[in-house]
């Protein structure tokens, strides 16, 4: 099972990416002037079966996932 974990900042991204329960990578980026864009970026190719935010961002996670 792979799972990403993203923590949403107002200056940086953090991004762990487990496959089961493992840490297979992790990511540190800045959050640009458009956080969903960069942390789609970031996990593509990752295809997660489950995703979970935290940090102050993480609502704009949860709005947008899905949606586009």
């Amino acid at each position: 099972m792979r799972q990403i974990g993203v923590d949403i900042g107002s200056r940086s991204i953090e991004i762990v990416i487990m496959e089961n329960g493992q840490v297979v990578d992790n990511i540190l980026s800045d959050t640009g002037h458009e956080p969903m864009t960069q942390i789609r970026r970031l996990v593509s190719g990752h295809a997660p079966e489950n995703i979970m935010a935290t940090g102050y961002g993480r609502h704009l996670l949860e709005v947008q996932w899905n949606t586009h």
